[in-house]
């Protein structure tokens, strides 16, 4: 083998075990963002709340899966967290987001309207049992969405869900600018001469 090949053989098994250690199992997540009551979910304090168990079939790649899952629903995780709204604004809940991010970085996004009993109503888990089992290497919680067709949005290792607003606020010259946390105002009061 030359030396570049060694070197790159090298670099592929480095990024694999910083991969494989950066997504750890995960043994808690937060409820963080725009919500009065943030928490922090255990598998003991996820399993004490009201349970739902639904059986989906999804595809995982190019393999459909039908299993039975075990949660608490995301809408009753959110009601007992309270996020935040301005009662003053109608409908103002539906500019409401949710990011779900795993143990790895990966993420998935929900608006609050299709989670929500009267309006989507997803019936998104927070799951901590699959087919009766513990989730294993899918760390103690993960999301199922029973309506997806392709298991994209099912988050494994979860370590946190965050509740986000999104502000359509009008720029000079009637430019629309879709801005969520700091980096959004940062934008808006460079841009808008503030």
């Amino acid at each position: 083998m030359t030396s570049t090949r060694l070197l790159g053989l090298a670099a592929s098994i480095f990024l694999a075990l910083v991969s494989n250690a950066m997504a750890a199992l995960s043994t808690a997540f937060t409820v963080s963002g725009g919500v009065t009551t943030p928490a922090t979910y255990d598998q003991a304090a996820l399993a004490a709340l009201p349970s739902t168990t639904r059986t989906v079939t999804y595809l995982a790649g190019k393999r459909s899966v039908t299993s039975t899952f075990t949660g608490v629903l995301l809408t009753d995780i959110l009601d007992r967290a309270t996020v935040k709204t301005n009662p003053g604004i109608k409908s103002e809940i539906l500019s409401r987001y949710v990011t779900a991010t795993g143990s790895d970085g990966y993420k998935a996004v929900f608006s609050l309207g299709e989670l929500l009993t009267d309006f989507g109503n997803a019936g998104v888990l927070v799951a901590y049992r699959q087919d009766g089992h513990d989730l294993g290497d899918a760390g103690f919680a993960r999301l199922v969405v029973p309506g997806d067709t392709k298991g994209g949005r099912y988050v494994s290792n979860l370590v946190d869900i965050n509740v986000a607003s999104a502000i359509v606020t009008p720029l000079p010259g009637g430019f629309l600018v879709l801005a969520s946390g700091l980096p959004g105002l940062l934008f808006l009061r460079r841009h808008a001469g503030g």
